[in-house]
């Protein structure tokens, strides 16, 4: 069974994704892979973490817009290719 983990805060968001099998381990397991976003003003950073220990980092390519607002912003490259 997959568990995607979240938390959201005020000027963040932070994931994880588990995979959990019978029996339940005796220890919390490794995550699939992580994440996490920060905004500050109008940017944000960006980061991705694998099971592998691959990360991906970007610093301000990301633009916080207000809701409802008619600009559309482009997802960065991807480490799980």
């Amino acid at each position: 069974m997959k568990i995607l983990v979240l938390n959201s805060g005020s000027s963040n968001q932070k994931s994880c994704l588990y995979e959990l099998g019978a029996p339940l381990p005796e220890a919390p397991p490794a995550p699939l892979g992580e994440g996490k976003l920060e905004w500050q003003s109008n940017l944000a950073v960006l980061e991705v973490r694998n099971a592998a220990g691959i990360t991906y980092q970007d610093d301000g390519h990301w633009r916080v817009l207000p809701l409802g607002g008619e600009q559309k912003g482009t997802a960065p490259h991807t480490i799980w290719h």
